[in-house]
């Protein structure tokens, strides 16, 4: 939270403003339909309630994309995705953690990016990401939101697992 004196006809005011958080919404109140590309992470979020999970994408160099993904305001997994040029074969490399939360958090002082971590520390580690991926909820269904400089480049949804996958026993 932030405070702010404003003078006015020589009156001292005092004005509070508060970070806008994101919130959470009833799945009755969540409108995907609504969504549309051009629009900013503040706006959706007002449609869509907060995010479940948020990835921060990397982009270091040519056919590598690295993702940075957050659940609970900590780092809950990281990923590198490698194609070389000419290639259709992709490398992928991941770290996920299989409790949650993390028994332990890194230090504030650790070189490389960890399960735990919070935002502000990735930040320290790899700068701006080129994009965020954010996800969605409602019901059954899952969405995911591309943004690219603050404002959404693609959304689209991404329907449930079958119940029983083909060619299982029922």
């Amino acid at each position: 939270m932030k405070t702010t004196f404003l003078a006015n006809a020589g009156v001292i005011v005092p004005v509070v403003l508060v970070a806008c958080a994101p919130i959470a919404l009833p799945d009755n109140e969540k409108q995907p339909d609504k969504v549309q590309t051009s629009m900013t992470t503040r706006q959706v979020e007002r449609l869509m309630g907060a995010p479940f999970r948020t990835c921060w994408i990397y982009e270091p160099g040519k056919g590598v994309e690295e993702s940075v993904c957050f659940m609970d305001g900590m780092v809950h997994s990281t990923g590198r995705t490698t194609q070389k040029p000419g290639s259709k074969e992709i490398f992928i490399d991941a770290v996920f953690t299989d409790t949650w939360p993390p028994k332990q958090r890194p230090s504030a002082s650790a070189t490389e990016v960890a399960i735990g971590m919070a935002p502000a520390d990735v930040t320290r580690l790899k700068g701006k990401p080129s994009a965020l991926i954010d996800s969605y909820s409602k019901e059954r269904m899952e969405y995911r939101a591309t943004f690219r400089n603050g404002v959404l480049t693609n959304f689209e949804d991404i329907p449930p697992p079958p119940l029983h996958p083909p060619g299982s026993i029922h």
